[in-house]
């Protein structure tokens, strides 16, 4: 096995909090790198759930509902309870 060398980019911060947890368990950060890297190939994915914090992606709902808005198809209201009248 040759040794393949990956470079990437990462806030300087990030990196050594990072590198400070590593060292703690007793891992270097090539070798946490490495270990990612084999469970991606096993897991055939990332070994982590990757997605964006529910409070910041609105659903299909209210995705609609805005694109409705936008072209101009949306319900004006003074409040809530008139619209739950009708």
């Amino acid at each position: 096995m040759s040794g393949a060398i990956v470079k990437a980019r990462v806030d300087a911060d990030l990196k050594e909090q990072a590198t400070d947890v590593l060292n703690y368990v007793g891992l270097s950060m090539s070798s946490a790198i490495e270990m990612m890297l084999r469970q991606i190939v096993i897991q055939g994915g990332l070994p982590f759930e990757a997605k964006a914090p529910l409070d910041e992606i609105p659903n299909r709902a209210t995705q609609q509902a805005i694109l409705e808005g936008r072209a101009g198809k949306g319900r004006v209201a003074r409040d809530i309870w008139e619209i739950l009248e009708d």
